[in-house]
């Protein structure tokens, strides 16, 4: 059991555990465990909000074809929008909250955790997986929205 608390806190962690029931007292190393679950979650969530937009572009495109280019880029839109009503709004959403989710893994703070503890060192892998794929879907989204603005001005 010392073993197992060792591996997850470090001996420093484990020593807080026993003497003050908390393995990394006055640091929000569990707060920021919980916040990394949340965050998971609703990035699961805009990812696929975001591949849903982006079939809606494909079917879009698969069903105009080709013939004049102004009738073409009309019809994209139109049919981009009826597969996926209220687009527009959608994409500014979804750009809102990943700009808000960006800011909270940039607040998981961990420069002042001088800790070995895999509790610790796993905080800051997910904290870096974290960003990678929220910058991911960032670039998605601002894709999206630029190929609408494009379309729209084109109309």
């Amino acid at each position: 059991m010392l073993y197992q608390s060792v591996t997850q806190y470090g001996w420093e962690g484990t020593l807080n555990y026993i003497w003050l029931g908390d393995p990394f007292p006055h640091s929000p190393i569990f707060e920021y465990l919980k916040l990394v679950v949340e965050m998971e979650s609703f990035l699961d969530k805009e990812d696929n909000r975001l591949s849903e937009i982006e079939s809606a572009l494909q079917r879009a495109e698969a069903e105009i074809g080709t013939g004049d280019k102004h009738t073409t880029t009309r019809g994209l839109v139109l049919l981009w929008i009826r597969n996926y009503p209220g687009l527009e709004k959608v994409l500014g959403e979804i750009s809102y909250k990943l700009d808000k989710l960006a800011a909270q893994v940039d607040g998981i703070l961990l420069a002042n955790v001088n800790s070995n503890a895999r509790k610790v060192q796993d905080l800051r892998s997910k904290r870096k997986e974290l960003s990678r794929k929220a910058v991911s879907c960032m670039e998605r989204c601002d894709a999206l929205m630029t190929a609408f603005n494009v379309l729209l001005d084109e109309k």
